[in-house]
């Protein structure tokens, strides 16, 4: 069933179309090796893992906490999936405190760190820079009363400078390297550009991925009850989509569950006036009793608690439409005959499954002379007692 689903799901993405899958530790395994074969490896975008449950799970002995769900990302064509970055926070501008005539900035160290950051490592951006405090003046080449600076961090290690002798003399006359002091030790720095947005890390633990608190939680105040166990956090779902579905993407979701999705996209449509669709598939009781009431009251408010809405005001304009499918119970129950000879019998024994011979003759299905009033067509429902009626329709285009 899962490989049905994933190729089912990859016929319907767009070129450029992504799709992302949550699963926990268990299982994390064999889903990617499916994915890998049914997208191709090439095709892996990234693998997010989410605290989705910060309390940590206890129920396995001797083994720690389990903690997170994982996210993976595959698209039809990985070199045509745009990632769209995020708006900074606004503690995240209040950083930038410079302002120059091309926008805010940060003075950020010259000197490189982290991996690929040794003389070793890139020997042509290991070279001194000669600087003079007092004159804020910078230079690759020596002046009087200037002091040689090598990019040489606290603990005393070489390290090397994220520019060569060329960038460093272009980005000087540019106004983009200058000097200061921090802690006592002369620093050259570089401007640091605020950026329009941020690309999300591979590690969320944010509290408002908990799936306790934003997802049954939540779900048990719109509806008064619980109707649906483990429901993701609408957060999670809502950062998901943010990130690889443009404002006018449409968004399927094979596993509607209790309609977090659609939850989620009539969250971010408000959000930024987006026109996000969606098209959600569920079975059962899950349909009635938990997506599409869901949807239905989110859509009337935005805040609920105790299945009673908090804020009427918050409602917004918005149409959805569902289908039920014939199930296969269903359409055994709508089959009709009529008396005929058996066309073959032994000892009294009618062969049953040949009904082709069977209802040869026979209505079976459709009754094509209702069609003249089509919007009263009924058929009956399998466990229903009274047949009921069936939009055709709808059904026939």
């Amino acid at each position: 069933m899962v490989w049905d689903r994933i190729h089912l799901g990859i016929s319907l993405l767009p070129d450029s179309g992504v799709m992302g899958m949550a699963i926990d530790d268990t299982e994390v395994s064999p889903l990617r090796f499916l994915l890998d074969y049914s997208f191709g490896s090439d095709n892996y975008i990234s693998t997010i893992a989410a605290e989705v449950n910060p309390a940590g799970q206890n129920i396995r002995p001797n083994v720690p906490a389990r903690s997170h769900d994982y996210c993976l990302f595959y698209a039809k064509d990985a070199s045509k999936a745009d990632l769209l970055i995020r708006e900074l926070t606004e503690e995240e501008k209040a950083t930038y405190k410079e302002k120059d005539s091309k926008g805010s900035f940060l003075w950020d160290n010259l000197r490189r760190r982290g991996g690929n950051s040794r003389p070793s490592d890139r020997p042509n951006q290991w070279f001194p820079l000669y600087v003079d405090l007092s004159k804020k003046k910078v230079s690759v080449d020596h002046f009087h009363g200037s002091k040689e600076v090598w990019p040489i961090d606290p603990q005393g290690e070489k390290r090397i400078w994220r520019v060569s002798p060329e960038g460093a003399r272009r980005e000087i006359a540019a106004g983009e390297i200058s000097v200061m002091e921090k802690a006592g030790r002369i620093e050259v720095v570089k401007k640091s550009r605020m950026p329009k947005g941020k690309k999300p890390k591979t590690l969320w633990d944010d509290p408002k991925y908990s799936g306790t608190t934003y997802g049954t939680k939540l779900l048990n105040d719109i509806l008064g009850e619980n109707k649906f166990s483990y429901p993701k956090s609408i957060y999670l779902v809502q950062d998901c989509i943010r990130y690889w579905a443009p404002s006018d993407a449409i968004i399927v979701d094979f596993f509607g569950g209790s309609g977090t999705t659609a939850h989620a996209i009539r969250n971010l449509n408000s959000e930024d006036d987006g026109e996000r669709k969606y098209v959600l598939v569920e079975m059962g009781d899950y349909f009635e009793g938990a997506m599409k009431k869901r949807i239905q009251r989110v859509i009337y408010s935005k805040e609920w608690k105790n299945g009673k809405p908090l804020d009427r005001h918050s409602g917004i304009s918005h149409r959805f439409k569902y289908l039920s499918l014939e199930s296969y119970e269903d359409a055994l129950d709508n089959i009709t005959f009529k008396e005929i000879e058996p066309l073959l019998q032994f000892d009294d024994y009618v062969l049953s499954y040949m009904l082709d011979f069977e209802t040869k003759g026979s209505a079976t299905l459709l009754n094509v002379a209702k069609l003249d009033s089509p919007f009263d067509y009924k058929l009956r429902l399998h466990g229903k007692d009274e047949p009921l009626p069936v939009d055709l329709p709808e059904t026939f285009n």
